[in-house]
């Protein structure tokens, strides 16, 4: 079983940074294990087995994660760097919640078509899925779960457009309940004024080794729905539906490996203490 309660994190040094680890519950000092560098447009990682270099890096319970053009290189400490392919159309999210390093799963977000690249139907391409997803017609899958060492790909119902916060400004008050606004500005958060952004990929996949093997626990279908999965067998089991929206998600794993969730609405928490349990003790979701 790999279950690792190794912490990494980076240090600013000089005009990159230094990836350290520590071991949780642990008095050692820190380990380095990697530097990097960055340059106008790709980053420049160090470490004690070799050199990579790529547009993202994203630290793991065990090393590293180096995206570039359509490859992932992956560091472990202490067995070097592998490198792996992403399928077409696809590309390693900046943030990985999971654990990469005892799983082996990465997640990946679909590569967005621009307007450009579409002739200039881009934004009504776009559209026209987000009515297709709303309707109920299709699935709108921008995110997958990729095994590192077989190639599986396990597509998931969560939308891009969940992690874009639109703020607006140069409001006139129009009358007692509306006010005019002739600027917005939209980017990416984690975080609004009131808390998180749930509908975020980042809030909405979690994965974790358990003693029985890997498993995910996701809010799809625009969250109206939680699902937890069996990593290795592919089963998947709803473990909350609410049609008018689920507000909150959280899900925590214990010493022993056992995985925890609660979902929330409507002011109240409704907890599942054993992920895995009720993973087989439950039907598999249709569709």
């Amino acid at each position: 079983m790999r279950i690792y309660g190794r912490l990494p994190y980076s240090i600013p040094s000089g005009e990159g940074l230094v990836f350290k680890y520590m071991k949780a519950g642990s008095s050692a000092e820190p380990i380095s294990f990697a530097s990097v560098s960055y340059g106008a447009s790709d980053a420049t990682v160090n470490t004690t087995t070799g050199k990579m270099a790529g547009s993202v890096v994203t630290p793991t319970a065990t090393g590293l994660l180096v995206y570039r053009g359509g490859s992932v290189f992956r560091y472990e400490v202490g067995k070097g760097i592998k490198s792996f392919t992403v399928p077409d159309g696809w590309a390693p999210t900046p943030i990985q919640r999971g654990n990469v390093g005892a799983t082996g799963f990465i997640l990946l977000e679909r590569i967005q078509m621009s307007a450009d690249a579409a002739g200039g139907l881009g934004g009504l391409f776009n559209a026209a899925k987000s009515l297709g997803a709303t309707a109920g017609l299709n699935k709108k899958e921008d995110y997958a779960l990729l095994n590192l060492e077989t190639g599986a790909l396990f597509p998931l119902n969560v939308q891009a457009e969940g992690k874009t916060q639109t703020v607006l400004s140069n409001c006139v008050k129009k009358n007692s309940l509306v006010n005019e606004c002739s600027k917005s500005h939209s980017f990416e958060s984690l975080y609004t004024d009131i808390g998180r952004i749930y509908g975020h990929y980042y809030c909405s996949v979690d994965w974790h080794m358990t003693p029985t093997g890997p498993i995910a626990v996701t809010m799809e279908n625009g969250q109206k729905d939680v699902f937890i999965i069996d990593l290795q067998s592919a089963k998947k089991v709803n473990a909350f539906h609410r049609a008018l929206g689920i507000s909150s998600l959280d899900v925590s794993q214990s010493p022993n490996g056992v995985v925890a969730l609660k979902a929330g609405w409507m002011f109240k928490t409704f907890p599942i203490e054993d992920a895995v349990k009720y993973l087989n003790d439950s039907p598999a979701a249709e569709g």
